[in-house]
């Protein structure tokens, strides 16, 4: 028996260290490094919304993927890795951009590689999830949780960071535009070559898993019938709708308005991200501390710390801007920590084993359609904003810009949300998740892919 249960240990460690790898190519398609390189190579702004909309809305989409993997030959982890590859193989052609002759052809050829990346995500997600939950047992789960979230932030804040820097140097070194732009290709060879390295790893890794039973369009009733895990869908959308509204554009607001370098604003998020995975390794020791209970103190401040955004260029850019920026970022990463902490344990509390790929695929849907809205909105208004110079004047020569109205309605939709956990009740932590489910033979099985919704 204790061999057995080192080995598992040995095998969840290896799945969370796998976050080392994976999360290392959201660095690259979310945030400043991505909406930069649209913006060298001459793209639209609101295309940005739309690739960081379509990984969350493809989602939706998990139900059918699961069902149709049924009919085909493989086993849950090599359909993991298939999804993975394709995923991954479908932004090989983001490199090219520098060289594609018209603007046009660019934008479809940017179109078509998110849209390849969003199917294989969704695949990989499909027959991940329920993987995932019988394969980390159930008394290891938030040391699990806390150290895969925990090592996923040291690899985003690594691309972040030395993102940023590569680009400030690389345009000190060769100021052309035409040289500038050559950045981008070697920085995303690097990091997609160092993600598949990721992938053969993890594809090598045994483990004895269920095959997902199908899902009938009918069954998806029975998590909305269940009046406490209705509830905890309603917060998922709201919630996710909040986060990728707002905070997806961090970065852009710090160097649209604010004026920051693409090197000082990659600076200033890389330091939420040490913050919050500081901050994870400090959660996991709270195991005993009640994840709704968490979640309702954690979350409040996560909503405070948009709204302080506002006082950043309130009426524009001061003296005193730049320690509010660093003062909200470190305040942002403890609660970013504990609130992700606290939606990923309880998010799998509340899902009955027997019901696994049923309640996860639900759930997973109704965050992917707030995640995607949110950037969906947020890559509009960003479109928007560089097209018309709107502002709301308070008196006394303060007034909200468009960028400031976000936030707001971003931190009211937050408290929507927050709304739906009061009435959530929490199991207890065998009654809704039992430690084992049966199991055929080992098979290999890949990382999970693409972002964790908070």
């Amino acid at each position: 028996m204790n061999d057995e249960n080192a080995d598992a240990d040995r095998r969840s460690s290896r799945l969370g260290a796998d976050s080392l790898f994976t999360d290392a190519v959201l660095g690259l398609v979310s945030g400043a490094l991505l909406i930069d390189y649209l913006t060298t190579v001459d793209q639209p702004t609101w295309l940005a919304g739309v690739v960081l909309a379509l990984p969350y809305l493809s989602q939706l989409l998990q139900i059918p993927l699961l069902n149709a993997s049924r009919r085909v030959p493989l086993g849950p982890g090599a359909l993991a890795v298939a999804g993975q590859l394709l995923a991954r193989g479908a932004l090989v052609p983001m490199i090219a951009l520098p060289w594609v002759p018209s603007p046009t052809v660019a934008t479809l050829l940017i179109a078509g590689a998110f849209v390849v990346y969003a199917l294989g995500d969704a695949l990989f997600n499909a027959v991940w999830n329920p993987i995932l939950k019988a394969a980390v047992p159930e008394e290891t789960s938030d040391r699990f949780w806390a150290r895969k979230l925990q090592l996923g932030r040291i690899a985003m804040l690594s691309v972040t960071l030395a993102g940023g820097q590569f680009i400030d140097g690389w345009q000190r070194w060769v100021p052309e535009k035409k040289n500038i732009t050559l950045a981008y290709p070697i920085m995303w060879v690097a990091i997609i070559g160092w993600s598949f390295v990721g992938t053969w790893r993890l594809a090598r890794t045994k483990v004895s898993v269920p095959r997902p039973e199908p899902i009938r369009w009918r069954d998806l009733a029975a998590p909305r019938r269940d009046a406490n895990f209705n509830r905890w869908l309603r917060y998922l959308f709201a919630w996710n709708l909040t986060v990728f509204v707002s905070t997806s554009y961090f970065s852009a607001y710090m160097i649209k308005m604010l004026d920051y370098s693409v090197g000082l604003a990659t600076i200033m998020m890389t330091m939420s991200q040490v913050v919050t995975t500081f901050t994870f390794s400090a959660m996991g020791r709270f195991a005993g501390v009640g994840n709704r209970r968490l979640l309702l103190f954690s979350a409040p401040v996560y909503l405070v710390s948009i709204l302080i955004w506002t006082m950043t260029t309130l009426p524009g850019r001061h003296q005193l801007s730049m320690p509010l920026v660093v003062a909200n970022f470190v305040v942002f990463g403890i609660a970013t920590a504990a609130t992700q902490l606290a939606n990923q344990r309880l998010s799998f509390s509340l899902t009955p084993q027997a019901q696994a790929p049923t309640y996860l695929a639900v759930s997973s849907m109704a965050a992917a359609l707030g995640a995607g809205l949110g950037s969906l909105v947020g890559g509009i208004a960003l479109s928007l904003f560089d097209a018309n110079d709107i502002s709301f004047n308070l008196g006394s020569r303060l007034y909200l810009n468009t960028w400031d109205s976000l936030f707001v309605v971003a931190a009211a939709l937050g408290v929507v949300g927050l709304s739906f956990i009061r009435g959530i009740e929490e199991p207890a932590p065998t009654s809704r998740a039992p430690t084992a489910m049966p199991a055929p033979a080992p098979m290999a099985m890949s990382p999970r892919y693409g972002r964790d919704f908070n």
